[in-house]
């Protein structure tokens, strides 16, 4: 039985950023083949090429446009297809612009022996990363939205990609943007300066372990990154934590002060009226998505956000944190009292039955 086929995942906001990545990887390692993808309104388009040229390039239907059923229908049936051709050592998917490599890496590490993932790649540029890390622009603004109703941030989505990644490839080098990649990514990633260095090899000899991974992104691990804000510094990270819950009714009043602004916030938080329930909290772009995280499985049930940013909000957001918070003299009333109030969060968290 021959080896499994290793695959380096790309992704990225910016489609010429991913396009010369790829082909950078090929180029260092020439015996890979490149898988490429890009969503259209009624067809998605395969693009695969190597170091000769291009092999395929075809609009490809399906009966949904969205990553779900590409990954089903397509991409996982094509990279299978490759893989059995054994005529490349290696597979490079560069993912459409603004897809999150997660669930694409989850994904192929479920399909089966012939084929293994062995790293994923998000490329930036360090000279916009502020504006889009931080700005409110949405990806169908710059038209790659991944299917109608796609209303994600450009920052929601990249700020996914680099959290995920084991390696972040910058081709630019600008130290207000360096800064505050370092603030946002994980402390496991590796940088790696300009596309000339790539090192094709080595992505393809890593074992990405999508289980690992994930724990990168879960609200119960939720910590500052890499680096420790500098006074008078252009990049500052604010880790607020608390044993207590968060006040539902000041929390629905004040949730703007606790999201608003050019931010990356993410973190955990529990309420007095579903005390089992592990909320998550994932803001950026000026968007924010709360929901129902599970239970707390014999942890203990704390509140922790970790914001990061380059204006003046730092106090606005101590402020608001320390506010929306249960006062020790509430939290001394005990939680009973709390059982079977409408909290409105419904919406977001499901019922409290459910959650609780």
């Amino acid at each position: 039985m021959s080896e499994p086929l290793p695959i380096t995942v790309v992704s990225t906001a910016d489609p010429v950023l991913r396009d010369s990545t790829t082909l950078a990887i090929v180029l260092d390692a020439p015996a890979a083949v490149a898988l490429s993808y890009t969503m259209g309104s009624e067809a998605i388009r395969r693009t695969i090429s190597d170091i000769s040229g291009v092999l395929e390039d075809e609009e490809v239907r399906l009966e949904h446009i969205c990553l779900n059923c590409a990954l089903r229908e397509d991409v996982i049936p094509t990279l299978q297809r490759l893989a059995a051709l054994e005529r490349w050592s290696a597979a490079t998917l560069a993912l459409p612009v603004g897809a999150e490599p997660q669930p694409v890496a989850e994904a192929i590490a479920a399909a089966g022996t012939q084929l293994r993932i062995a790293s994923v790649v998000t490329v930036a540029d360090l000279t916009t990363l502020e504006d889009d890390l931080l700005g409110d622009d949405l990806l169908a603004d710059r038209g790659y939205e991944l299917a109608p109703g796609d209303d994600r941030a450009v920052a929601e989505a990249l700020a996914h990609q680099i959290e995920y990644a084991d390696v972040i490839i910058t081709p630019d080098r600008n130290a207000r943007g360096h800064d505050l990649l370092d603030h946002i990514r994980s402390r496991e990633s590796q940088h790696w300066s300009g596309l000339h260095g790539i090192n094709g090899t080595w992505l393809f000899g890593q074992h990405h372990d999508p289980m690992r991974s994930a724990l990168r992104n879960d609200p119960r691990n939720i910590e500052p990154a890499l680096v420790a804000s500098e006074p008078g510094g252009p990049t500052w990270t604010l880790d607020l934590h608390s044993s207590r819950p968060f006040h539902p009714a000041r929390l629905m009043a004040s949730i703007e002060r606790l999201a608003s602004g050019r931010i990356r916030s993410r973190g955990r938080f529990w309420l007095p009226t579903r005390p089992d329930a592990l909320c998550i909290w994932d803001g950026a772009g000026g968007q924010l998505a709360i929901g129902d995280g599970g239970t707390w499985v014999g942890t203990k049930p704390s509140t922790r956000l970790v914001i990061t940013g380059t204006g003046n909000e730092r106090s606005r957001l101590r402020n608001a944190f320390t506010d929306i918070l249960l006062t020790p003299a509430e939290m001394s009333s005990g939680l009973s009292r709390w059982a079977g109030i409408d909290d409105g969060f419904d919406p977001w968290l499901g019922g409290q039955a459910t959650a609780a």
